[in-house]
C-alpha cells in the first residue's frame, strides 16, 4: 500500500499542517506582545467577535475604506492559507479590492463564531449568482483595543467555482 506524495489527500494535509503552524505562529505572537503589554489594551471579550462581524459586513458590501479602518494600522497582518505567508494592511487593502472588482455583490454570512478573550474563530459561506455552489471557511481574528492586529484566513481564490468556468 502505497499513497503518493502528489494525492489529492496528502496535499490536503500538507495544507491543513501549514496553517495550523501559521495560526500557531500568530498566536503566539499575540500572546508575547500581550505578556510585554504591547496593543492597545482593553477590548475586551466579545471585541474580536463585533470586529469579525463588522468586517463581513464590511466585505459583502464591498467597502474597503471600513475594511481599512477596522485594523491597526501599524500591527496589522492577515495570514493567508495554503503556506503563502502574510501581508500588511496595505497589500490587505489591494486584495481586498481586487476581490471587489471580481466578486462584488457576494453576501458572507457567519456560520458559527468561538470567542477567546482577545479572539474569535468564525465559520463562514460566501453566495453570489455566480458561484456553482457557495464556498465555506474559517477566520481567526485578533484583537487589540478596538482594532483588529491580526486575521488567519482559509480565503482562496483559486478554489472559488464560477458558472461557466472550465
Amino acid at each position: 500500500f502505497s499513497i503518493s506524495t502528489n494525492s489529492p489527500f496528502i496535499m490536503m494535509m500538507k495544507n491543513l499542517f501549514v496553517s495550523l503552524l501559521s495560526l500557531l505562529g500568530v498566536i503566539s505572537s499575540v500572546a508575547a506582545r500581550s505578556e510585554k503589554g504591547g496593543g492597545k489594551g482593553g477590548g475586551g471579550r466579545g471585541t474580536a467577535a463585533l470586529l469579525a462581524g463588522e468586517h463581513m459586513d464590511a466585505l459583502t458590501a464591498c467597502d474597503v475604506e471600513a475594511l481599512v479602518a477596522l485594523r491597526s494600522p501599524s500591527e496589522f497582518v492577515l495570514y493567508l492559507p495554503a503556506g503563502l505567508g502574510s501581508v500588511d494592511l496595505a497589500t490587505a487593502e489591494a486584495g481586498w479590492n481586487d476581490y471587489c472588482v471580481a466578486l462584488g455583490g457576494t453576501t458572507w454570512e457567519i456560520l458559527y463564531t468561538r470567542d477567546f478573550k482577545d479572539s474569535v474563530v468564525i465559520g463562514w459561506k460566501i453566495t453570489n449568482s455566480g458561484l456553482i455552489e457557495e464556498y465555506t471557511g474559517h477566520d481567526v481574528f485578533f484583537s487589540s483595543g478596538n482594532k483588529i492586529v491580526g486575521q488567519v484566513t482559509t480565503f482562496d481564490f483559486s478554489e472559488v467555482t464560477f458558472v461557466g468556468a472550465a
